[in-house]
């Protein structure tokens, strides 16, 4: 046999040893760590911020006249009309001068709890009669 074959293949066989030492393939391992980092960024991260979207989208269907929102500008107002084709809704923001805006659905940022309505409606009323 050829010395430089005997060689070759002597170093093939070494080869090959060495790899079985080494033990499973990096990728494997390397998924293996990856794994549970990905289900932690998913359980932390997207899953809470796609539960946020969802109520929003829920709370923008349900407006409804005479609600108290405050736009994504900070502006506060009462709704007066809601235009479903357009995707508009009308705010009242000053009751002497009667101003209102027309705005996307979109802008609404938050629509104040049905309570704190009816707390300030009746504070409103009390201040009607109490200035006749």
């Amino acid at each position: 046999m050829n010395p430089s074959l005997l060689g070759f293949l002597l170093a093939q066989a070494d080869a090959a040893n060495q790899q079985a030492q080494q033990g499973p393939n990096p990728l494997v391992t390397m998924f293996i760590m990856l794994a549970p980092l990905i289900l932690v960024f998913y359980l932390l991260i997207l899953r809470p911020e796609r539960k946020r979207q969802q109520e929003r989208q829920r709370m923008l269907r349900a407006l409804k006249p005479k609600r108290r929102v405050v736009t994504i500008g900070g502006i506060k107002g009462v709704v007066t009309k809601v235009r479903e084709e357009d995707d508009e809704v009308e705010i009242r923001v000053d009751d002497r001068t009667g101003t209102r805006l027309r705005v996307t659905r979109s802008s609404i940022a938050w629509v104040e709890r049905k309570d704190e309505d009816e707390e300030t409606e009746k504070q409103e009323k009390a201040e009607a009669k109490g200035g006749k």
